[in-house]
């Protein structure tokens, strides 16, 4: 494999999220100015300063603290996020409920209150996909093959769901840039984009420079974003295979080339047995939280 200059900077088509002042985080939380600041004096939240020396925070530090100090946001709507609700949200069947409802019927707010909420409870991404999201279009899956739902309703939900994962992506924080690259995509033909999007927030929740390549990529041209990134690690979200023959080739040719120090981890509707035969990989993951600790027992050194 040629070598080329390694890429130190993950890029992203958000923007930087504006930097808040101690002030507005005391009053997101709840708290006097004074502790605030004392907190991130004593590095509990990373802090930068401006030219003239005030303090300034980043939502996305403000938020690791929430949920590691297992503390309520008063007023969540000053650091960008959801109004809440009065008590930490925690998994049950209304709730879950309450979510397909509310993708069904569109209500893109109350979707974000919802998943949001769980995640300030300082509940782990993997769950919150698998207990919450996953559970949620399952059952809108079968209300669609039912005939119970129209078309648009499907991709409406499916809209509000990806909308959320991005923006939820903005409030993670930041991996540091020496921590190793991953990459992920969907293989040519295969269009959806929800799982591909989880993924990439389950590593960079672990602290990967996790890049998500996008969907509908040939194989050809992940070989060629491996060589600029150099990652540990390339994930696949498979879906849907529309050519064996071509797809089963195509994959073998990509491994060989990546070399054996990356780790390659494969999800997805359409690996069933005999798919996961013709496409040997360093772990399968049938749901998210799987990713989780396939991730942290492949790296755990």
């Amino acid at each position: 494999m040629c070598s080329r200059p390694k890429v130190r900077s993950v890029q992203t088509t958000l923007s930087p999220l504006k930097t808040i002042s101690p002030k507005q985080v005391a009053k997101a939380i709840g708290v006097s100015e004074s502790s605030l600041k004392r907190w991130c004096d004593q590095g509990l939240i990373p802090m930068s300063r401006t030219e003239g020396g005030h303090r300034r925070l980043n939502p996305a530090d403000v938020v690791a603290f929430i949920r590691k100090s297992e503390r309520h946001l008063a007023e969540p709507e000053i650091l960008g996020l959801p109004a809440g609700t009065p008590q930490k949200s925690k998994f049950a069947e209304q709730t879950i409920q309450r979510l397909t409802q509310a993708l069904i019927d569109g209500k893109d707010e109350i979707c974000r209150r919802l998943i949001f909420d769980l995640y300030l409870s300082n509940e782990r991404l993997g769950r919150i996909f698998d207990e919450m999201i996953a559970k949620s279009f399952y059952q809108i899956g079968i209300e669609w093959k039912k005939g119970t739902l129209d078309i648009y309703q499907e991709r409406r939900a499916g809209e509000i769901c990806e909308s959320i994962l991005i923006e939820l992506r903005s409030f993670l924080p930041i991996p540091n840039e020496k921590s190793p690259y991953a990459i992920g995509a969907t293989p040519e033909g295969d269009d959806y984009r929800i799982a591909n999007r989880m993924a990439e927030l389950i590593l960079r929740e672990l602290g990967w420079n996790a890049i998500s390549l996008g969907t509908s990529l040939p194989f050809s041209t992940i070989e060629k974003a491996v060589i600029r990134y150099e990652p540990k690690l390339i994930w696949l979200s498979i879906s849907s295979i529309s050519n064996k023959k071509k797809f089963f080739v195509a994959y073998q040719q990509m491994r060989e080339r990546a070399g054996d120090n990356i780790a390659i981890i494969l999800g997805g509707n359409a690996l069933t047995e005999r798919v996961r035969k013709e496409i040997p990989c360093t772990a399968y993951c049938e749901h998210m939280q799987d990713m989780e600790s396939h991730v942290a027992n492949i790296f755990k050194n």
